[in-house]
């Protein structure tokens, strides 16, 4: 499990660099679902990186707000590692590094 010693700043800024359009990707909407009661205290340092504008974005819920937020019938392309997902986990990754060898491997 991912915990608040894995945390560095210099990755944080660089994820909240990223998430604010300095990579091909519009964010309209940003959850953080379910998280941990240290989360605060990383929230804080994070929260300082982004603009007033993405901070916005950003929003804590717990799972069973999900589908408040996404699409109907969303729970069938979430991970079963939380409260509402029916998509097996360990696909979703598999699939993903999959995708991502077979990208790298074009360039």
């Amino acid at each position: 499990d991912w915990s608040f010693k894995n945390f560095s700043v210099s990755y944080c800024h660089q994820f909240m660099m990223m998430l604010q359009g300095r990579v091909p990707v519009r964010v309209r909407l940003f959850l953080i679902v379910d998280p941990p009661g240290w989360f605060d205290s990383i929230w804080k340092i994070m929260k300082t990186m982004l603009s007033k504008d993405f901070q916005k974005k950003v929003h804590m819920i717990p799972a069973s707000e999900l589908s408040k937020h996404l699409e109907k019938d969303c729970e069938e392309n979430l991970p079963d590692d939380i409260q509402c997902g029916k998509a097996s986990t360990d696909d979703i990754v598999s699939d993903f590094v999959a995708f991502r060898k077979y990208m790298e491997s074009k360039k």
